[in-house]
């Protein structure tokens, strides 16, 4: 069975010509932006990438927010790619720092994915990097960024 599944996933990415992850690149000066970088707000978060790699069905976006975030079970999600406009996506909680958005495809090209209702860490100056990655199937990973950007938290006003 192991062996099938090996089999499977270097067939699948010799299909799409990598062996091995390629890297998801940051887009802009701010790749990652929250709408608000005050401790304990909730706010929406924007990442801004560029996906070098087609999945031409089953594809999926992972994003691990740092610890300690702790993300809501109500995961809203919107996708920009290229110049079109933004369009809503079912995503998934996976774990407590994870969500899943499920797509037809991936294509090539430049990406804005937000994320709604976020509660920004208390007492924390700074976070530590975000972590995206695509994915066929959700198990086969096809390109990654593990150390994507982090945000600067200012004290809530009035503390």
């Amino acid at each position: 069975m192991i062996a099938s599944c090996l089999i499977f996933t270097l067939f699948f990415l010799s299909i799409l010509g990598i062996s091995q992850a390629a890297y998801i690149e940051p887009r802009t000066s701010t790749p990652l932006r929250p709408f608000s970088i005050n401790q304990d707000y909730v706010t929406d978060y924007s990442f801004r990438f560029y996906v070098p790699t087609m999945i031409p069905s089953s594809a999926s976006f992972e994003v691990e927010f740092p610890l300690p975030y702790q993300l809501p079970s109500a995961c809203g999600s919107y996708i920009k790619y290229g110049d079109g406009d933004f369009a809503a996506f079912d995503c998934e909680k996976i774990s407590s720092s994870q969500y899943v958005v499920s797509l037809d495809q991936i294509n090539v090209g430049e990406y804005e994915l937000v994320f709604e209702n976020i509660r920004n860490p208390a007492e924390y100056p700074a976070s530590s990097n975000f972590k995206i990655r695509t994915y066929f199937n959700r198990e086969i990973l096809v390109d990654s960024n593990d150390y994507f950007d982090s945000v600067p938290f200012y004290v809530t006003p009035g503390n």
